[in-house]
């Protein structure tokens, strides 16, 4: 392997971990109000949290005009099914977005899926999120020939990662860094750190090592880890 292109390769590989919620790439991922990432691309009603747990605004919605939201906006009662699950309404200016979004005077979304009860939210949400993580999980592993199993802890570490600001209510620490590259890739935040500093000294040894230890953590070869890889970085690695 390209010495150049395998030192940029594993300085991606923490990247992943902080940049995980953002992995749908170029497409913007939403979550619900528990954490869970229910869409890509256009918000909807109640799928319109942000990674980081902050929740979309009027003037961030993708059908906002500055120049004719004033028309837009309509006085009066407006009920709504609330991200709980719960139905709620107001008195005042309110905007429905074309998405279906429901934002008062202030730009707040308020609204979600009127179909979805209080009673039952949380259990669907985590009954589809952990069927989401599965079916990805089994793909993944079939299109890299890895055990399933590899491929659902994968899916599922990735995922953690995503949401841990929303299910803790605190950002990712350095510590979170450290454990989940651990648990994804079986090796050291430290040892990547420092194969990388060698391998720009001139040293490639430690870091194909490292690759090495992926390869064997994740059951397969080296090629194959690197393929993976690059398959998540393709346009970063790029030209490289």
């Amino acid at each position: 392997m390209n010495v150049k292109k395998l030192v940029r390769l594993v300085s991606l590989f923490a990247l992943i971990l902080s940049s995980a919620a953002l992995s749908g790439c170029f497409r913007q991922p939403w979550f619900d109000v528990y954490g869970y990432h229910c869409g890509n691309g256009h918000p909807s009603p109640g799928c319109d949290f942000y990674a980081d747990g902050s929740k979309i605004v009027a003037v961030d919605d993708p059908y906002y005009n500055h120049y004719t939201y004033s028309n837009d906006v309509t006085w009066g009662y407006h009920s709504y099914t609330d991200v709980y699950g719960y139905d709620n309404s107001y008195w005042g200016w309110g905007w429905k977005s074309p998405d279906g979004i429901l934002y008062d005077d202030y730009g707040r979304a308020l609204n979600a899926d009127e179909n979805q009860s209080g009673r039952d939210l949380i259990a669907n949400a985590a009954a589809i999120e952990e069927a989401t993580i599965r079916d990805a999980g089994k793909r993944f592993a079939a299109k890299h020939a890895l055990a399933e199993t590899v491929g659902v802890s994968i899916a599922r570490t990735l995922n953690q990662m995503a949401t841990l600001p929303k299910r803790l209510s605190r950002a990712r620490s350095s510590q979170d860094l450290r454990d989940f590259t651990k648990r994804l890739y079986g090796v050291d935040l430290d040892r990547l750190q420092s194969a990388t500093e060698k391998a720009q000294a001139g040293d490639s040894s430690a870091l194909k090592a490292v690759n090495a230890d992926i390869a064997k953590s994740w059951g397969t070869q080296p090629e194959t880890s690197e393929a993976i890889l690059r398959g998540w970085y393709g346009e970063m690695l790029s030209g490289n």
